[in-house]
């Protein structure tokens, strides 16, 4: 058989295999294989299985992402990302609408702490969650508050969902990262206004309002120095 034909019939059977219900992945390497059998030999598609996913996963940067989590663990269980929500509520909290606000202010403080937007949802859900629920807020707009401004750890460097587009994709981690930053801190000032406009337009949702003086603002600020230092 010539090559257009194996591989015309490599593209049959990963159709038929497709349509059986097997997963793509378990699909690809299946007709991958044999196709590398047909090719060549056995032994060629056995060395391939060796040595072909280590390549793909043996890369520096991915050496990235656990540490970044780590960091973000390691912000969390020091206190600053409560420092960051606190600080965040001092200064918004005066506004309608200021504790959520407040959230997503510290969601994008804490995700330049972390790369994963799981691991800041989590943790702005044990920090902020109660204090929502304290000044009765909707709790479907709390959940939904939450889980949006915990998205912004996807944009914000350090971002996992970034690092693993660039080993991808090929592309500079060191620029993915960088033109990550201003999108992901200006959807996070969209999403305050937004909630302004929200709670105006909606005040049952949660429009309860704490008075905080510029005094007790500005004597907030160091406690989320190590955020910005990091």
């Amino acid at each position: 058989m010539t090559s257009l034909q194996i591989g015309l019939l490599g593209l049959f059977f990963l159709f038929i295999f497709i349509g059986c219900g097997i997963h793509v992945p378990v699909a690809l390497s299946l007709v991958g294989f044999f196709g590398v059998i047909m090719v060549s030999s056995l032994n060629a598609a056995l060395q391939l299985i060796g040595w072909l996913p280590y390549n793909a996963l043996a890369l520096f940067a991915f050496v990235t992402m656990p540490l970044f989590i780590l960091m973000g663990e390691f912000a969390h269980y020091t206190g600053a990302s409560t420092s960051a929500f606190s600080t965040s509520h001092k200064w918004f909290g005066n506004l309608t609408g200021g504790l959520a606000m407040a959230v997503t202010a510290a969601s994008a403080l804490f995700a330049a702490c972390t790369g994963s937007s799981i691991a800041a949802t989590a943790t702005m859900a044990r920090i902020a969650l109660p204090e929502l629920k304290k000044y009765g807020y909707d709790k479907g707009f709390s959940a939904g508050l939450i889980a949006s401004s915990g998205s912004l750890a996807a944009l914000i460097p350090p971002s996992v969902i970034l690092i693993l587009y660039a080993m991808l994709a090929e592309q500079s981690l060191v620029r993915l990262l960088l033109a990550g930053f201003i999108p992901g801190f200006l959807s996070a000032i969209i999403y305050i206004v937004m909630i302004f406009f929200l709670v105006k337009i909606k005040p049952s949702i949660g429009s309860s309002k704490a008075n905080y003086s510029w005094k007790e603002k500005f004597s907030a600020l160091p406690g989320i120095g190590g955020i910005l230092f990091i």
